[in-house]
C-alpha cells in the first residue's frame, strides 16, 4: 500500500526549502516522479481535451480535487521501459508504472466482492503497477460553478454586409437558450458563406414538437423568423434560420460540422440544475432511451471527441454514472461511418435520474451497482490492466527484466495547488 502524504510533506513538496547547489558535490540525483503519462495521452484543460505534450504554461488542468489549477511547469523526456494500460468504464489510460493513481485497493476477502463493503474503504494513492483488475479508480466530478444570466453575442458585422438583420447585444442564458444550444449541437449546422449564410436544424419528419420549439425560441430570443422545410423523400424536416450574424455566433460558440462541435465554458460551468435543459435537448437530438426490463439503458452518440468528454462531465455533475465507448469507423450500406464515441447509461439509479431529466416515466427494480458517485468522485472498477508489448523487437530495454518495453516520450505537468495528475 502506498501511504497518503501528510499535509506537512505536501507543504515541503509544493514549497521546497533550502534549494541550491552543493559545492564540490560527488554525485547528482533526481527526486520526484519524472515519468508520468506517455506522449499522446489526453488531459482535460479547462474545458477541452488536449495531448499532454501540447499543453502550455498557465493553462488550467483538472486535478484530482475536481477543480482546475494553472500549470506552472512541464517536462518531456525519452522513456524506455514497461508501460501499463488501465481500462475502466470511462476508457483507458496508458501510464508508466510509477504514475500515481487515486484508487481503492479491493481486499481479497470474499465480502469485498460486494460494493456495499467496498464503499466505506478509504481511497489512497497507488502506483499503477500496484493496481489490479477489480480495484476501484476514482475520477473527479467538476466542482467549479459560474453563475451567468445572459450571453453577449459580440458579432462583428462584415464590411459589405448590408442585408443581415441586427441582433440583440445580449440574450438571456435561460432554459430556451440552453435548449436551442442542445438542438444545435446534436442536429444543427452553421453555414457562414457570404452568399448563403444560415443555420439549419435537421429533425425526423414526425418530430414536430422539436421543430416548433426551434421556431419559437429563435423568434423569442433573437427576433428572427425560422422556416420549416419538410423533405418527405428523406423522411426529415429542416428548420432554417437565414441570418449571417446568428450563423457566425453559433459557429464561433459551438463549432460547426459534427466533428468540431463543443460546449463553451460559460455553459459547462453553469449550476447543474440549469444544465439539465441542455442535456434534455442533446438527448432528444442524438440520444435514445430503452427502458425495457432486459437491457434497459440510454445512449448518446457523437463523432466529436470534445463533445463526448463534455457530455460525460455533464452527466457526472447530475450524479449520473456514464460509460464511454469508442467505436471504429465502418462501412454500412455503402456509407462510410466515421469513428465515433458512444455514451451509455445503464446503471438503474443513473438511468432513473436521466429519465427524470428527459421527462420519461421509468420505474425499474434496483440491481447490484458496481460504480457509484460519492465525495466528489466517480468510483468505478478497473476492468483491465495490460502491459503494452514493444512494437519493434529490435528495441531492447536497458533493464535486465524480461518485461516488454516500449520506447516513447513521458510527459509531466506541475500545477499550482495540487499534486495529483489526471
Amino acid at each position: 500500500m502506498c501511504p497518503q502524504y501528510s499535509k506537512q510533506v505536501m507543504d515541503h513538496f509544493t514549497n521546497p526549502r533550502n534549494v541550491g547547489e552543493m559545492p564540490d558535490a560527488d554525485g547528482i540525483g533526481q527526486v520526484g516522479n519524472p515519468t508520468c503519462l506517455v506522449g499522446g495521452s489526453m488531459v482535460q484543460l479547462n474545458n477541452h481535451y488536449q495531448a499532454i505534450e501540447d499543453v502550455q504554461d498557465n493553462e488550467r488542468v483538472l486535478t484530482h480535487e475536481g477543480v482546475f489549477s494553472h500549470i506552472v511547469g512541464r517536462s518531456v523526456r525519452k522513456y524506455e521501459g514497461p508501460i501499463i494500460t488501465l481500462k475502466n468504464r470511462l476508457g483507458s489510460n496508458t501510464l508508466t508504472p510509477d504514475h500515481l493513481v487515486y484508487a481503492i485497493k479491493r481486499p481479497q476477502a470474499q465480502k469485498y466482492l460486494h460494493t456495499k463493503n467496498v464503499k466505506p474503504l478509504r481511497p489512497d494513492w497507488y502506483h499503477v503497477e500496484e493496481l489490479e483488475q477489480g480495484d476501484i479508480a476514482l475520477y473527479p466530478v467538476i466542482k467549479e460553478v459560474r453563475e451567468q444570466d445572459s450571453v453577449e453575442l459580440n458579432i462583428e458585422k462584415k464590411k459589405f454586409d448590408h442585408r443581415s438583420f441586427d441582433l440583440p447585444e445580449r440574450v438571456p442564458l435561460n432554459a430556451d437558450f440552453l435548449r436551442l444550444a442542445g438542438f444545435y449541437l446534436s442536429e444543427g449546422n452553421a453555414v457562414t458563406k457570404v452568399t448563403k449564410a444560415h443555420i439549419c436544424f435537421s429533425f425526423h419528419l414526425n418530430e414536430e414538437e422539436y421543430q416548433n420549439d426551434v421556431v419559437r425560441i429563435v423568434k423569442d430570443l433573437f427576433g428572427l423568423e425560422a422556416s420549416i422545410k419538410p423533405r418527405e423523400s428523406t423522411n426529415c424536416a429542416v428548420v432554417i434560420v437565414n441570418s449571417a450574424n446568428l450563423a457566425r455566433f453559433f459557429e464561433a460558440t459551438f463549432g460547426t460540422g459534427a466533428a468540431e462541435k463543443h460546449i463553451p465554458d460559460f455553459i459547462m460551468f453553469l449550476p447543474p440544475e440549469k444544465q439539465v435543459h441542455l442535456l434534455k435537448a442533446l438527448w432528444q437530438g442524438d440520444g435514445c432511451v430503452n427502458i425495457e426490463r432486459k437491457g434497459a439503458r440510454a445512449s448518446y452518440a457523437t463523432i466529436s471527441m470534445q463533445l463526448a468528454g463534455q457530455v460525460k462531465n455533464l452527466l457526472l455533475r447530475q450524479g449520473i454514472v456514464p460509460s464511454v465507448y469508442q467505436e471504429a469507423g465502418s462501412l454500412v450500406n455503402d456509407t462510410m461511418h466515421r469513428e465515433s464515441y458512444r455514451i451509455h447509461v445503464g446503471d438503474v439509479r443513473s438511468l432513473g435520474k436521466l429519465c427524470t431529466i428527459l421527462g420519461i416515466d421509468c420505474s425499474l427494480e434496483p440491481v447490484h451497482e458496481v460504480s457509484w458517485i460519492a465525495d466528489g468522485f466517480l468510483h468505478t472498477p478497473i476492468t483491465g490492466v495490460a502491459l503494452n508489448p514493444s512494437p519493434a523487437r529490435s528495441i531492447i530495454s536497458r533493464s535486465p527484466s524480461s518485461t516488454p518495453t516500449l520506447p516513447t516520450r513521458s510527459c509531466c505537468i506541475t500545477v499550482e495547488t495540487s499534486c495529483g495528475s489526471t
